[in-house]
């Protein structure tokens, strides 16, 4: 969490006056269910594309992708990438941005207030934050 509040500050550090930060995270509730999930395959064209999350600890989760490239020989090319990713609960990121930002609003994409139990939780945050 304390590389998401450095992050925050650069953000602070670069926000034009009447700026807005926009954001969203997936819950962790969302990365353990995809993590649960059976592996995505999506096809475009000969190739193909594989997404599987997985975990081992239940906090940080490696999202594997896997680009099957059709090659002019007729063979395939494996092209793979794993990106590590965490959520932190939706209390905790606002609290965060509440030290920094004078405006804070939670929705979700449906564009519901936002809840401890949903799927993405968006921020929007106007700043910065008086120093009174």
């Amino acid at each position: 969490f304390p590389a998401w509040e450095s992050f925050f500050d650069c953000v602070l550090e670069h926000l034009n006056e009447g700026g807005i930060f926009i954001f969203d995270v997936l819950t962790l509730g969302n990365l353990q269910q995809m993590a649960s999930s059976p592996e995505m395959v999506q096809r475009f064209g000969d190739n193909s594309l594989r997404v599987r999350v997985q975990t081992s600890d239940g906090r940080v989760f490696g999202w594997n992708f896997e680009v099957l490239e059709l090659q002019r020989d007729g063979g395939y090319k494996s092209l793979r990438e794993v990106i590590n990713t965490t959520s932190f609960p939706p209390a905790q990121i606002r609290a965060a941005l509440s030290a920094r930002f004078a405006g804070i609003k939670m929705l979700e994409s449906d564009g519901s207030l936002a809840g401890e139990t949903e799927d993405r939780t968006w921020f929007v945050c106007s700043g910065p934050r008086s120093a009174a």
